[in-house]
């Protein structure tokens, strides 16, 4: 049996009901009775005789109780249906979660509009939704004195394979009920133009987490909370693994992956053998000997237990990159290739990554629009900023070109990743009264009349795919203006 916190973790009913008749406590009873009680209270079952005959179409799938150990010694047991046990033909069970450019783009688009930000976590979440397919079970010793009946299940419960989507489905119809609209570009960025009509509402959803940016938040923060059971929602502190901070000095929100990364090197260390801890280290990755190659190391290969051990390490750095780690994107990278097969040297870099988070786990990233943070001198380099401001689209990312490029075709590839983001930002509702100048010396700089003109009605050609208020361009709306940070 596993343990957790120095608690053994049972695998059954009747395992943690032994374990509390062992302790002399009801901790693991009193919490079964919670979890079987807020359900029933939610209409979660019908209940029927033992001998109840379901319908031709309903399945089985079994239920069972999972357990786990909280780090303050709470335990927490939760109610799951085997949907794995399900025929998914004829089902539709895709679920989308807000992207993680848009969380970033929101976290802009405050900064730029002055804009609040509040976090919310829906509890209980997939149970608010009904359930899409025909399932029954059998009460398991989890019931009670009901043990032995037979149960329809009403709600979505964790486990089935549309209960996400059935969630998702749920949740965005109420958001259409209070005035918001998905966006084209990400289905769970939520917008909606705001009365006095000089800017939008925002709401972004990751499952049963949601953000709000608007001027008024907690009016919609209000809203969710009467149609659903909120765990939290309050002020930016904590949200899909990023820590938030706001900047007095720099008049700026700082994110960083602190809570997470800690987080990771707890499990992480839970991994290693009683006594020993990671070794902080100052690289990601070795930079010299045999273990800066992997490719070509011949090591024996992990067996099962250390293979599944292996992938989970790497999932577990891979958000981390998402969330703002990239000083560990390339070790990242190179891990990643093994994880089908990995050796024994493959692990301990793993090992040796992790070493170096928990050297260095509060690493922040500003959520910053001023272009001008950072210059360059122009006569070394130009600055193609994709930048927020009150008279600019907002982009994510940033591109410092060197002068001593001059090729058309470099230059025209740039204008191509330039262009894959200026419809998001249109499709988010930002709108700008100089939307068709595009920054940047180096576009103008240098290109012939022909290639210009291919080069304007590319951009046209890109643009009328958005949908925006205006009028579609064409090749006479787009100028290039020559900038520079001094």
């Amino acid at each position: 049996m596993e343990t957790k916190y120095g608690i053994p973790i049972p695998l059954t009913v009747k395992q943690a009901l032994q374990l509390d008749v062992e302790s002399g406590t009801t901790c693991w009873k009193d919490d079964i009775e919670r979890e079987i009680g807020s359900l029933v209270q939610m209409n979660c079952f019908t209940f029927h005789p033992s001998d109840y005959k379901p319908g031709p179409n309903s399945q089985f799938a079994p239920l069972r109780m999972i357990f786990e150990v909280k780090v303050d010694g709470r335990r927490k047991g939760r109610l799951v249906c085997g949907g794995h046990l399900v025929d998914p033909r004829g089902i539709s069970t895709r679920s989308t979660v807000v992207k993680g450019i848009s969380v970033r783009l929101l976290d802009m688009i405050a900064h730029r509009d002055n804009l609040t930000i509040l976090h919310g976590d829906v509890g209980n979440a997939f149970i608010t939704a009904n359930c899409l397919e025909e399932i029954h079970s059998v009460a398991g010793p989890e019931f009670g004195d009901r043990e032995g009946a037979i149960l329809v299940i009403n709600k979505a419960l964790y486990g089935l394979r549309t209960s996400s989507r059935a969630y998702r489905e749920t949740f965005a119809a109420f958001m259409r009920t209070i005035g918001f609209e998905p966006s084209r570009y990400d289905r769970d960025v939520w917008i909606r133009l705001r009365e006095d009509k000089d800017g939008y509402d925002y709401v972004c959803t990751h499952v049963d987490d949601f953000k709000v940016v608007a001027k008024d938040p907690q009016r919609w923060v209000n809203a969710i909370a009467g149609a659903f059971q909120l765990k939290c929602a309050g002020a930016p502190d904590y949200y899909l693994g990023m820590n938030y901070s706001f900047d007095a000095e720099q008049k700026c929100w700082l994110t960083g992956t602190k809570t997470y990364v800690n987080e990771c090197i707890a499990r992480v260390e839970a991994l290693l053998p009683s006594g020993h801890h990671l070794c902080p280290h100052t690289v990601p990755a070795p930079s010299e000997g045999s273990a800066s190659h992997p490719e070509t190391d011949t090591s024996d290969f992990l067996d099962d237990a250390g293979k599944r051990q292996y992938q989970m390490l790497v999932g577990m750095a891979q958000w981390a990159v998402t969330i703002g780690r990239m000083d560990i994107a390339f070790a990242v990278a190179s891990l990643s290739r093994f994880s089908a097969a990995p050796r024994e040297t493959h692990m301990e870099l793993a090992f040796h990554l992790f070493g170096y988070l928990k050297k260095y786990p509060h690493k922040q990233l500003p959520v910053c629009s001023d272009p001008l943070s950072s210059t360059h001198p122009s006569k070394r380099k130009r600055v193609h900023s994709y930048l927020i401001s009150k008279r600019n689209i907002p982009m994510p990312r940033r591109t410092v070109i060197p002068k001593s490029q001059k090729h058309t075709g470099n230059r025209s590839k740039q204008v191509c990743s330039l262009m894959r983001t200026s419809p998001t930002t249109l499709r988010l509702g930002v709108q700008s009264p100089e939307f068709w100048s595009m920054l940047g010396a180096h576009l103008s700089h240098g290109l012939r009349s022909g290639k210009d003109a291919l080069l304007r009605a590319h951009i046209a050609r890109s643009l009328s795919q958005c949908a925006a208020p205006w009028r579609r361009p064409s090749r006479s709306d787009i100028c290039f203006v020559p900038w520079a940070f001094p």
